[in-house]
């Protein structure tokens, strides 16, 4: 979990509050006291909780006198949240999520919802909600929701900057929003519910070997794929997953922190630097997305009957969008380093270009990367053998050994 535990001997709802509590305080101008606070963080659940009252009883209660008090309850219980999102600072919510600057802040309104699906994540397992029940807590009429329905477009900016997850049926049109069903973004509820002033940040877990090293890789390929179905209507990788339910923004966003753990994983492993994948791309000077190309055709190699894939399937896993794709295309020349140095190869049965064509490893790579991470594991590596050679040479007898040992 990206959310540290609660202390022993918290309240229950720790993390509720303080995750609140964390997203006022990164918003607000001035630092209020710990007291103020907490009234503040009180009144923002207290609302929603009332407003959730306040629409299951609208369900339940058909009489038109009670229709009118319910509504007036609402619109009072609204304006005093609104109220406490209106003292948010311009680009607090874009600091804590990490996303560039939006070229105008979010509304209050806009900032209520996000709080309601905050709120929904916590309380409750289903934390999908319709996009009619969501837009319900800032519209009163079929005009109003008409209108606020743009809250939920997809040129909106709470569904370009990712901040929102759609659950969509693959047969419903994209543009009938109120059809959708939505839920706060991963990061971004664990951003607000997590990020706290007195939290330790992990250290990293070194690698066990080079097999926890590949295998970690094939990983990373997944998020590759998912960027590849988000970012492209057509090709292997939409059949494989689908519509993902996260934005193209919000797998990028995922894919450079899962590259940065590679990084941060790697610096503390031990000896990786001996790591078949590490040494194939220190010798030829990889790029990341040549490691990548390299990497899903291994992949394929290990756990599927295939040994090659389409050219424009491994540009389509390359590239965040078709600009992209367009710029990545050189990677798979003729004059690019994979082909000129041997690593990639035209599969025999197919004759066309290296852009458009079948691509696999060549046999060599296949053979110097896959027998060293899925050979015996009593296979030691001749530089190790040679290392272990130079120190029993340098010992004098056995006892000095014994001791060392």
């Amino acid at each position: 979990s990206f959310a540290p535990q609660p202390p022993r001997g918290s309240p229950p709802g720790w993390h509720v509050q303080d995750g609140l509590n964390n997203m006022r305080e990164a918003a607000n101008s001035s630092r209020p006291s710990s007291s103020r606070r907490r009234g503040r963080l009180e009144s923002i659940l207290q609302g929603i909780e009332a407003l959730e009252f306040i629409q299951e009883a609208q369900g339940e209660e058909p009489r038109r006198k009670s229709q009118g008090r319910l509504g007036r309850d609402k619109t009072r219980a609204r304006e005093k949240l609104l109220a406490l999102f209106q003292s948010i600072r311009p680009g607090a919510l874009e600091r804590l999520a990490g996303t560039r600057p939006l070229p105008s802040p979010l509304e209050p309104e806009e900032l209520l919802l996000l709080a309601v699906l905050f709120y929904q994540r916590i309380q409750h397992p289903e934390h999908f909600v319709s996009g009619r029940d969501l837009l319900w807590f800032v519209a009163d009429s079929p005009w109003e929701l008409s209108r606020k329905s743009r809250f939920l477009g997809q040129d909106h900016a709470l569904r370009q900057e990712g901040y929102l997850l759609v659950l969509q049926d693959p047969a419903e049109d994209p543009q009938e929003v109120l059809n959708h069903h939505y839920a706060l973004e991963s990061r971004l509820f664990h951003a607000l519910n997590g990020h706290l002033p007195h939290a330790v940040e992990e250290k990293p877990r070194p690698f066990q070997d080079a097999l926890d090293h590949f295998l970690a890789c094939t990983r990373l390929m997944e998020l590759c794929q998912k960027r590849a179905a988000g970012a492209f209507e057509h090709g292997l990788w939409r059949d494989i997953h689908g519509e993902p339910l996260e934005s193209p923004a919000v797998l990028q966003s995922r894919l450079e922190q899962a590259w940065d753990d590679m990084d941060r994983r790697l610096a503390c492993t031990e000896h990786s630097d001996r790591f078949p994948l590490v040494r194939l791309r220190r010798e030829f000077l990889l790029t990341d997305s040549e490691l990548v190309v390299v990497t899903a055709l291994l992949t394929l190699e290990a756990f599927s009957e295939f040994t090659s894939l389409s050219a424009l399937d491994l540009l389509r896993l390359v590239s965040a969008s078709p600009r992209g794709m367009l710029r990545q295309r050189r990677l798979l020349s003729p004059r690019g380093r994979l082909f000129k140095a041997g690593i990639l190869c035209v599969a025999e049965e197919d004759s066309s270009s290296t852009t458009t064509g079948e691509i696999m490893l060549a046999p060599w790579v296949v053979d110097r990367l896959l027998n060293a991470h899925l050979g015996p594991e009593s296979q030691i590596a001749s530089d190790e053998r040679i290392e272990f050679h130079d120190f029993l040479a340098g010992l004098n007898g056995s006892d000095e050994f014994f001791d060392r040992l």
